[in-house]
């Protein structure tokens, strides 16, 4: 994986991580503060920056990055570690399709291949932008319906 900028991780890590925990905890009826959200969504986005630049595997990035995810939310949300890898896992798999759906799309539309991303960095945080107002909407949906996979806070945080 191509390691990103700094103002890339800031401006598109930093939100992805945000609504893929809010996404998947909202999913889950696990709740945690927003403030808390901000905190551990950005002490990620250090991580990730240096996780990007590890030489691994394609997705052993993504799996560590949702591992210290869940261990912070572990450690300030006083979320249980295993409800915090299955919330977030979700919000991370959803978060994966619309990019493996919109992504290609969106760059065969701008006339890009794939390694646009890796040349144009700017182009992370451009793509992230209808993934991020999806997933927002996904959200403002979830909250207002009331729709829950399966209570986890009836077993307690």
């Amino acid at each position: 994986m191509y390691p990103l900028p700094w103002y890339v991780i800031l401006f598109q890590s930093f939100p992805e991580t945000f609504l893929m925990i809010i996404l998947g905890f909202k999913l889950f009826n696990l709740n945690i503060e927003l403030k808390k959200v901000t905190i551990i969504s950005l002490i990620v986005c250090v991580f990730a920056y240096f996780v990007r630049h590890l030489p691994l595997a394609f997705g052993v990035h993504t799996l560590i990055l949702v591992l210290i995810d869940a261990i912070l939310c572990r450690a300030i949300g006083n979320i249980k570690l295993v409800y915090g890898l299955i919330g977030i896992t979700v919000g991370a798999l959803i978060n994966g399709v619309l990019q493996s759906l919109l992504v290609p799309i969106m760059l065969s539309i701008g006339g890009m291949g794939i390694s646009a991303l890796s040349s144009e960095p700017v182009l992370n945080i451009v793509l992230f932008l209808p993934i991020g107002i999806i997933m927002l909407a996904l959200c403002m949906v979830i909250k207002k319906c009331n729709f829950v996979l399966y209570d986890l806070s009836i077993h307690g945080k």
